[in-house]
């Protein structure tokens, strides 16, 4: 049934994400405890400017490709070989605009060798990743969260090692090199048994694959300046320290949104195959999903607000204090996030995705003129309250379009338990505040959940998709 595969999926994603992103946050602390809040700002500058690979090699192309393979898999040999051959061929060009680039920084020159070994990292995994969705539209979660735990666990140690051994950069993204070399292949070795890879030049096919990649292309360039530009701007107009404070906070927000994303990877297939078949069974789907973002998302932005300067010297330690106002901020714009992912991916899905890449530009260009506003005088609070009212503009757009060209969201219906809820919540966190934060946070979770249920927040098929994730999870008879 196909409550049972997005809730095996889900299970999967879900254990394999939590893995991978306590390996990914252990790495920035040790970023952070090393090199301090300016090594943490020069990664996350560098990191951001290498994403230029991926701007420039992958277009789109992977999210096509899944998605057309995810309707009929007698596609799958043709597309991938066609697609694998341009992947490579934009490589190449995207590795020279790297390297150009690199050249025209004022940077310390081991930040610009560290950006030269990130665009090869990048560019292994545009590769590699064509294989990774031939996984993914045969809904082999599993394998993808085993070679995601598998890398980021090799990440981590060497990371570690270079970094107190070495105390560098350089010798921190090479460990990258090397983790993210032995995932690809993985993803290669594994993708076996549905698609062998081979290059294919199939001209008719390569030009069709262009233009229907053309929208997504142009929404992964604005999608590109739209979450690096305050990262990059940052680091150029302000200094490393500042870009360090900041991305201190952001990187806690990146591991938040693993929560919507990984939602949207178990149901992505299931989206694709619904719209082709039942456009009911797509928006009962679409509603539900909605529904059950906002009931996270909402706890989760109020106790993140009041336990931010708790979390952040918890996490960083001392030397990261001025992170804690930028998390405050930042963690409005994480709840918006969580519910415009998924809108994103509907449109995209539903092929409204020239609706999805105008609503792109328009908020990226709004951020833009905000952060070059803002940050010259407010710094990286500034950088903040760009994201946040950003990330607003793009749910008031999505909100519309979602209604207009599909169903209607009964937003209030979803809301006003969970804000309940959270401001019972809120005064259990408050009246607590010396407790350590081991106990402060299940306390205030089972309070939340509680409060929830008592306002008849659990309906019948939530029980049912409970009961299904735990028989998924149980011992299987046989």
């Amino acid at each position: 049934m196909v409550k049972n595969k997005i809730a095996r999926n889900i299970v999967a994603l879900s254990l394999g994400t939590a893995v991978e992103n306590l390996f990914s946050y252990f790495l920035i602390i040790a970023i952070a405890r090393h090199l301090g809040d300016v090594g943490l700002g020069q990664y996350s500058f560098v990191i951001a400017l290498g994403y230029l690979v991926v701007l420039i090699a992958n277009p789109g192309l992977d999210y096509l490709l899944l998605k057309e393979i995810s309707r009929s898999k007698d596609l799958t040999s043709r597309y991938t070989s066609n697609i694998l051959s341009l992947k490579i061929t934009l490589t190449f060009l995207a590795l020279f605009v790297t390297f150009t680039v690199s050249l025209l920084l004022d940077k310390n020159p081991i930040v610009i060798r560290s950006l030269w070994i990130v665009a090869i990292v990048f560019s292994f995994g545009n590769v590699g990743s064509i294989f990774s969705s031939v996984l993914q539209a045969n809904e082999m979660m599993e394998f993808i969260s085993l070679t995601k735990c598998l890398e980021r666990l090799i990440a981590f140690c060497l990371g570690l090692y270079f970094l107190s051994t070495k105390h560098s950069l350089l010798y921190l993204f090479l460990a990258l090199l090397l983790s993210g070399t032995l995932r690809e292949t993985l993803h290669i070795f594994l993708a076996r048994a549905y698609v062998s890879p081979r290059l294919g030049f199939d001209i008719s096919l390569l030009r069709s694959v262009l233009i229907q990649s053309l929208p997504y292309a142009f929404t992964s360039i604005f999608l590109y300046i739209y979450f690096r530009i305050d990262t990059v701007m940052l680091s150029l107009m302000i200094n490393d320290q500042v870009t360090g404070w900041y991305s201190a906070a952001y990187k806690l927000m990146d591991v938040l949104t693993y929560i919507p994303s990984l939602v949207i990877i178990a149901i992505l297939p299931v989206f694709s195959k619904a719209f082709t078949e039942d456009e009911q069974v797509l928006k009962n789907l679409f509603v539900r999903t909605f529904r059950y973002l906002v009931i996270l998302a909402v706890p989760l932005v109020m106790g993140v607000f009041l336990l931010a300067p708790r979390i952040i010297l918890f996490v960083y330690k001392d030397g990261f204090e001025e992170a804690a106002l930028a998390l405050q901020v930042l963690i409005w714009a994480e709840g918006f996030v969580f519910v415009n992912y998924l809108c994103g991916h509907l449109l995209n899905m539903i092929d409204k995705q020239k609706i999805f890449t105008k609503v792109v530009v328009v908020t990226t260009i709004f951020n833009v003129m905000l952060n070059l506003i803002l940050i010259p005088k407010y710094s990286y609070m500034g950088a903040g309250v760009a994201t946040l009212l950003s990330e607003a503009l793009i749910f008031i757009l999505m909100y519309h379009f979602v209604k207009k060209h599909f169903i209607r969201i009964p937003l209030w219906e979803m809301v006003w338990r969970p804000a309940i809820s959270s401001l019972l919540m809120a005064v259990i966190i408050l009246n607590l505040d010396s407790l350590p934060l081991w106990y402060l946070l299940p306390i205030s979770t089972v309070s939340y959940f509680l409060c929830f249920a008592l306002l008849g927040g659990v309906n019948k098929q939530d029980r049912d998709v409970v009961s299904a994730i735990f028989s998924m999870m149980g011992p299987k008879k046989g």
